[in-house]
């Protein structure tokens, strides 16, 4: 049985700032995918109210075990990278 495993996206910061050490220094910081009507939509810093109102939710900075109907929903929207299979 093939397992599908969901991580969810990420962007890299950095602090602000002119110093020239500051250009070595950068952070992941993952990116929450919510599943509101169908649609998937990603959300920074999602409140536990906005939270309440998903269908499904994916906490950023984070692997999720996945069944296939919802990898392929996943894939279909644009998340094919994020998708492994075992």
């Amino acid at each position: 049985m093939t397992t599908y495993t969901f991580t969810t996206p990420y962007v890299v910061e950095g602090p602000i700032g002119g110093g020239r050490l500051f250009s070595f220094f950068s952070l992941k910081r993952g990116v929450t995918i919510l599943k509101i009507n169908n649609q998937y939509v990603e959300y920074r810093f999602p409140s536990a109210d906005v939270l309440a109102t998903c269908e499904k939710y994916y906490l950023g900075g984070s692997k999720y075990v996945v069944d296939a109907s919802e990898a392929a929903a996943l894939s279909a929207a644009g998340y094919t990278d994020n998708i492994t299979t075992s």
